[in-house]
């Protein structure tokens, strides 16, 4: 409690102080603490790929690619519910083992390229890429890095398909303001609200094309190149 209280008196993440790094650097240092997130990771897209996948449309669709995708689960759902499906996952080297046995598991691996690198230099090109829980780990300006990676790696027609919780207006109680304070103890990251979003987009140079509500409180927002 005492960390989280720091943070709220302080408005900063208390991951440097506690760990002596930032929180992702902390990880790609610690192979087993990596390996406990990463399996976290996969466990709650796990309970969360289906229900998305209702709403994601891939009609047309050649290559996904899963930016920042950890462990792959939620392409590799993608890839099994599209037979014809190439999926790609761009994260650091670490998670790779990770998201190759998930890909046998699921009996996706002759479709499923994994690629570790760092989505602030540059992503694989595709027609989708996907975002999900990625924006809300970082500042400003490092999603709108991101974003413009991804927009520029976009195959003609491509779209980004941003995936997160969508904070209402201050004061209403729900599960978004509880992992804003998460998100600000741990990251550089926040919560935002629509409106935030759409702030970022247009600064990497995207505009949206619709806003999906899923059978979970994760909204699915479908951008284009503006």
């Amino acid at each position: 409690m005492g960390r989280l209280a720091d943070a709220v008196r302080t408005g900063t993440t208390q991951a440097e102080a506690a760990l002596g790094a930032p929180i992702f650097d902390w990880l790609a240092a610690a192979p087993k603490e990596a390996e406990v997130f990463t399996n976290a990771m996969t466990a709650m897209t796990h309970g969360l790929a289906h229900r998305l996948a209702d709403v994601i449309d891939l009609k047309g669709t050649e290559v996904v690619a899963d930016v920042g995708g950890a462990g792959g689960n939620l392409v590799q759902t993608l890839m099994q519910r599209h037979p014809r499906l190439t999926g790609v996952v761009l994260d650091l080297p670490h998670v790779g083992a990770e998201a190759d046995t998930s890909a046998a598991t699921l009996g996706v691996t002759d479709r499923f390229t994994f690629v570790g690198g760092d989505f602030f230099e540059e992503v694989p090109s595709a027609d989708v890429h996907l975002l999900k829980f990625v924006l809300h780990d970082w500042d400003d300006d490092s999603c709108v890095r991101i974003l413009r990676n991804c927009r520029e790696a976009l195959r003609p027609g491509g779209r980004v398909l941003v995936m997160e919780l969508l904070v209402d207006e201050v004061g209403t109680p729900g599960l978004e303001p509880l992992m804003d304070l998460n998100m600000m103890a741990l990251s550089t990251g926040r919560e935002r609200s629509l409106d935030e979003f759409e702030n970022l987009f247009e600064r990497a140079g995207l505009k949206p094309a619709s806003t999906k509500p899923s059978a979970t409180r994760i909204s699915v927002l479908e951008l284009v190149p503006a």
